[in-house]
């Protein structure tokens, strides 16, 4: 038969070392005042844990996680490359779109500019991927909207 194995934990003792930078950590909590409001955040803990309940209990709180979820899980689609892609065209967009903004009054290209226009390829080429874009979020919008997780479970737990 096995022999039963003590072992015995030895207590760490205090050290002075150890006393000083808890009381340094201390001092520097109180100086920066984090530890007044710590305390009082504690003395209004269930105070404040009602507040928040109460906001967090309402349709439109509800909705904005489950929004804020759906988010999140769609960006979890993109990888990170195409969404750096992504950003910086969308900023290059904005900078682009603030410039003409600021130009002077553009006057109206005309029937001869419009027509020149329509047979712009370089401007077709940039404006295709536009194009497509609407196309499929058009589509999308056409499928009937999908029930997030979260309204799904409500639903399960109401035919049950």
């Amino acid at each position: 038969m096995a022999k039963a194995i003590r072992h015995e934990v030895t207590p760490l003792g205090e050290t002075d070392a150890t006393r000083e930078e808890l009381d340094r950590l201390l001092d520097n909590l109180q100086d920066a005042g984090i530890l007044r409001l710590l305390n009082d955040f504690l003395e209004a803990s269930p105070q404040v844990t009602k507040l928040l309940l109460d906001g967090l209990n309402r349709e439109e709180s509800r909705n904005a996680m489950q929004n804020l979820m759906l988010l999140l899980m769609g960006l979890g689609r993109v990888p990170p490359e195409r969404f750096a892609q992504f950003t910086d065209a969308l900023g290059d967009g904005t900078k682009a779109f603030r410039q003409g903004q600021q130009q002077e009054e553009r006057k109206a290209p005309g029937i001869i500019g419009a027509y020149k226009l329509l047979h712009d390829d370089a401007l077709w080429q940039r404006l295709y991927p536009l194009l497509d874009a609407m196309r499929g979020m058009a589509d999308a919008f056409d499928q009937p909207a999908k029930k997030p997780a979260a309204k799904r479970h409500e639903s399960e737990e109401k035919t049950s």
